[in-house]
Protein backbone atom coordinates (compact mmCIF):
# COMPACT_ATOMS: atom_id res chain seq x y z
CA UNK A 1 0.00 0.00 0.00
CA UNK A 2 2.81 2.20 1.12
CA UNK A 3 4.30 1.94 -2.75
CA UNK A 4 0.82 2.90 -4.68
CA UNK A 5 0.84 6.25 -1.95
CA UNK A 6 4.01 6.99 -3.36
CA UNK A 7 3.72 6.55 -6.70
CA UNK A 8 0.14 8.79 -6.89
CA UNK A 9 2.52 11.07 -4.76
CA UNK A 10 5.30 11.19 -7.36
CA UNK A 11 2.27 11.27 -10.33
CA UNK A 12 0.56 14.14 -8.76
CA UNK A 13 3.83 16.02 -8.42
CA UNK A 14 4.51 15.58 -12.02
CA UNK A 15 0.84 16.59 -13.18
CA UNK A 16 1.32 19.65 -10.65
CA UNK A 17 4.59 20.80 -12.57
CA UNK A 18 2.73 20.33 -16.18
CA UNK A 19 -0.53 22.35 -14.64
CA UNK A 20 2.33 24.87 -13.91
CA UNK A 21 3.83 25.21 -17.17
CA UNK A 22 0.42 25.26 -19.03
CA UNK A 23 0.10 28.74 -16.65
CA UNK A 24 3.06 29.68 -18.38
CA UNK A 25 2.46 28.58 -21.47
CA UNK A 26 -1.38 30.71 -20.94
CA UNK A 27 0.58 33.54 -20.14
CA UNK A 28 2.97 33.72 -23.14
CA UNK A 29 0.06 33.32 -25.56
CA UNK A 30 -1.92 36.16 -23.89
CA UNK A 31 1.25 38.51 -23.69
CA UNK A 32 2.34 37.39 -27.67
CA UNK A 33 -0.96 37.97 -28.94
CA UNK A 34 -1.26 41.27 -27.50
CA UNK A 35 1.96 42.02 -28.71
CA UNK A 36 1.09 41.51 -32.11
CA UNK A 37 -2.13 42.87 -31.87
CA UNK A 38 -0.96 45.81 -31.17
CA UNK A 39 2.74 45.95 -33.44
CA UNK A 40 1.70 44.09 -35.82
CA UNK A 41 -2.06 44.33 -36.06
CA UNK A 42 -2.94 40.74 -36.61
CA UNK A 43 -3.84 38.65 -33.86
CA UNK A 44 -3.11 34.96 -33.18
CA UNK A 45 -6.37 33.75 -34.42
CA UNK A 46 -7.82 31.09 -32.05
CA UNK A 47 -5.96 32.53 -28.82
CA UNK A 48 -9.34 32.17 -26.53
CA UNK A 49 -10.41 28.80 -27.67
CA UNK A 50 -6.15 27.69 -26.39
CA UNK A 51 -6.45 29.28 -23.35
CA UNK A 52 -9.69 28.01 -22.57
CA UNK A 53 -8.36 24.40 -23.54
CA UNK A 54 -5.26 25.22 -21.56
CA UNK A 55 -6.81 26.47 -18.42
CA UNK A 56 -9.37 23.39 -18.60
CA UNK A 57 -5.77 21.03 -18.75
CA UNK A 58 -4.40 23.02 -15.85
CA UNK A 59 -7.50 22.29 -13.58
CA UNK A 60 -7.33 18.85 -14.35
CA UNK A 61 -4.21 18.42 -13.63
CA UNK A 62 -3.69 20.27 -10.52
CA UNK A 63 -6.58 18.01 -8.96
CA UNK A 64 -4.66 15.90 -7.60
CA UNK A 65 -1.82 17.67 -5.58
CA UNK A 66 -4.72 19.80 -4.65
CA UNK A 67 -6.58 16.87 -3.10
CA UNK A 68 -3.11 15.38 -1.38
CA UNK A 69 -2.06 18.97 0.03
CA UNK A 70 -5.76 19.05 1.46
CA UNK A 71 -5.24 22.23 -0.37
CA UNK A 72 -8.99 22.79 -1.76
CA UNK A 73 -11.22 25.83 -0.91
CA UNK A 74 -13.03 25.34 1.95
CA UNK A 75 -16.66 27.00 2.84
CA UNK A 76 -16.63 27.32 6.38
CA UNK A 77 -17.99 30.71 6.24
CA UNK A 78 -21.23 29.46 4.91
CA UNK A 79 -20.96 26.30 7.42
CA UNK A 80 -20.41 28.53 10.46
CA UNK A 81 -23.61 30.64 9.61
CA UNK A 82 -26.28 27.74 9.85
CA UNK A 83 -27.59 26.84 13.04
CA UNK A 84 -26.07 24.34 15.31
CA UNK A 85 -28.78 22.02 15.20
CA UNK A 86 -28.71 21.39 11.91
CA UNK A 87 -24.98 21.53 11.53
CA UNK A 88 -25.20 18.59 13.46
CA UNK A 89 -27.41 16.41 11.07
CA UNK A 90 -24.58 17.24 8.21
Amino acid sequence: MQKIAELVKKASNLMDVIAGWGIAAIMALVVVNVLLRVFFNSPILGVYEYVGYLTAGVIAFSIAYCALQNAHIAIEFIFEKIPFKIRRII
